[in-house]
């Protein structure tokens, strides 16, 4: 009865010396991720088939490939963390170069990694390991940008600049139609930012209104007083009406739990 040979004997063993002379020394996490997932399913095609004999060396590469990805991804983020804000090109509105860059590699890592999940290659606790180096990637993207917005001269400048580097990232996950804890987060801080934005627009032209109806406005009876009164006040100024009708407006959306956009609407409508 022929021996079944082991993982480092004849052919596998060169095999895995070239897969380490490789992995040892690249910085692609996306290559390296692919040479994990043929592994993977190459050994999924040969369970169906009820052959173990290489299953040995498949979680021989996967012991060697794992650790490496992780590492090149850990070294991405000290990279982001440590990055010279005069070294990445001038700031304008527009989305910075490494927003993009950082959502097509978030995507591919998380793409690539769906389905490699452990069997006889035992890699589920390096997936999630995965993912938690690219959460934290992404949290030092976010920083970055942050950074970047305070080199902007004025605070609506700086929330349009975020705004347009979060809708340019989640549009990447959305052509890829990929749902992740990533793509949420960034979600939702696109969202925070269209608020932010929202509330700078009324603050420039109507920050003293604001600021008195915010004062003014604090329980049911003293919101009812207040629409009452400004919409029973017509003063001769047509200018100062306006003013008023759309302080009439912001009280309405206070008191009803709106957001402070349904002034925004209204005011292009009229």
């Amino acid at each position: 009865m022929r021996q079944r040979p082991g993982p480092r004997t004849g052919v596998t063993a060169l095999c895995l010396q070239q897969i380490d002379d490789h992995v040892k020394d690249s910085y692609d996490a996306i290559g390296l991720l692919l040479i994990l997932k043929l592994s993977h399913l190459q050994w999924r095609s040969m369970a169906r088939r009820g052959c173990a004999v290489l299953d040995e060396f498949f979680e021989q590469v996967a012991a060697s490939v794992w650790p490496r990805i992780c590492t090149v991804v850990d070294a991405n983020l000290r990279s982001v963390k440590t990055s010279n804000l005069k070294k990445l090109g001038p700031i304008d509105r527009s989305p910075h170069y490494a927003t993009r860059r950082f959502a097509e590699y978030t995507c591919s890592m998380l793409l690539l990694a769906q389905g490699i999940d452990g069997g006889g290659l035992e890699t589920v606790s390096n997936e999630q390991a995965l993912r938690r180096e690219l959460a934290a990637l992404r949290g030092e993207i976010v920083g970055l940008l942050s950074r970047l917005s305070q080199t902007l001269p004025s605070p609506r400048l700086r929330v349009v600049f975020l705004i347009n580097n979060y809708d340019q990232a989640v549009a990447v996950f959305r052509e890829r139609h990929l749902k992740s804890p990533e793509r949420t987060a960034l979600e939702e801080l696109l969202a925070q930012q269209r608020q932010r934005f929202v509330e700078e627009e009324l603050r420039e032209g109507f920050a003293e209104m604001i600021q008195l109806v915010k004062a003014a406005v604090g329980g049911a009876a003293e919101r009812c007083e207040l629409m009452t009164m400004m919409a029973c006040d017509r003063p001769r100024s047509p200018a100062l009406s306006k003013t008023r009708r759309l302080a009439w407006m912001y009280a309405r959306a206070v008191a009803k739990g709106r957001w402070p956009a349904e002034v925004v609407v209204w005011t292009k409508r009229r």
